[in-house]
């Protein structure tokens, strides 16, 4: 898999051995920075005892629509509705139609994936969540969260390799675990 650094001295690139700060700081607009906060770094809220991203669920309409949509027999289970709305196509998100080369959008996906876990864990500290991304050949790549609730749910999306942190621990409350070798990239 590709890092940070390596995409980061492809695009930017510098003299010598380079932390992310070094490009933050040649290469960075503060303006960039206030584009992609909400991005990294969502509001979400708490609507029929479920957590959204609050972006969906800003108005009455909003709200009507999703309530309307959960009683439609069409998703089986209101668990598959709520999975849809709290999930992005990465690539949607940006209408630059820049393509990303071999690993870069799995860069970007993590760091989402990094971020949105923090997020949910400092505005619902209560509640425990599942941060996860699907990868799936000729797909856009997806990253969403589920909030686990303790019930029966039926599995719509496999999860990223993330697993509960044992305990109360303070931080994240997923951690990364051992990938399986079904899970690792040719050739390791």
């Amino acid at each position: 898999m590709v890092s940070l650094i390596e995409i980061l001295q492809k695009y930017f690139p510098l003299e010598g051995e380079s932390r992310p700060w070094d490009y933050l700081y040649a290469a960075g607009n503060p303006r960039d920075a206030l584009l992609y906060f909400r991005l990294f770094n969502p509001e979400f809220v708490e609507f029929d005892e479920c957590v959204f991203f609050k972006e969906l669920m800003v108005t009455e309409d909003d709200r009507r629509k999703y309530l309307q949509e959960k009683n439609n027999s069409y998703w089986g289970s209101p668990n598959v509705l709520i999975d849809l709305y709290n999930r992005v196509e990465l690539l949607h998100v940006f209408s630059s139609g820049i393509e990303l080369e071999e690993g870069e959008e799995d860069v970007l996906a993590d760091a989402l994936m990094e971020a949105w876990s923090a997020s949910l864990h400092y505005q619902f500290p209560q509640r425990r969540f599942e941060v996860y991304k699907i990868d799936e050949p000729d797909e856009e790549l997806i990253v969403g969260f589920r909030e686990e609730r303790g019930e029966e749910r039926i599995e719509t999306y496999p999860p990223h390799i993330l697993e509960p942190r044992p305990g109360k621990q303070f931080g994240p409350p997923w951690v990364p675990r051992q990938p399986r070798p079904d899970e690792l990239p040719r050739g390791y």
